[in-house]
């Protein structure tokens, strides 16, 4: 998987693994904080953010998480979308849920980004 291996060769070694792991156990108690303070929790919750096993994270994921940082509604391409996808496909689900949760939930963040891109292009075009 060419644009997978790609990501690879891009991450920063200044973020540790460990670090990494924490900011994303960070964002999941925020999380929960927004649950417990909801009127109804049943319809608050990013479920694949909460479903992420951070034990389970690895430097793969930790460089998607720093490629996926650097994008903005300026800069994302359809490549990128791809290339995530393509990330995301390469996990197994079975072996490690909480790296395919951690996937998907990047992905959502990723598709977030691509649609406001979208709708801004639309407007530019608009007469």
């Amino acid at each position: 998987m060419e644009t997978y291996n790609s990501f690879k060769e891009t991450g920063s070694s200044q973020e540790s693994l460990e670090s990494f792991r924490k900011e994303i156990q960070e964002l999941q108690q925020k999380e929960l904080e927004k649950k417990k303070a909801a009127e109804n929790p049943n319809r608050v919750g990013n479920p694949d953010l909460l479903g992420i096993e951070v034990d389970q994270l690895t430097e793969d994921d930790m460089r998607i998480w720093q490629n996926y940082k650097k994008l903005t509604v300026d800069n994302i391409t359809e490549k990128d979308i791809q290339d995530f996808e393509n990330y995301k496909g390469s996990i197994d689900a079975k072996k490690t849920p909480g790296r395919k949760s951690f996937a998907a939930f990047v992905i959502n963040k990723l598709t977030a980004i691509w649609g406001e891109k979208q709708l801004r292009d639309m407007e530019k075009w608009s007469f």
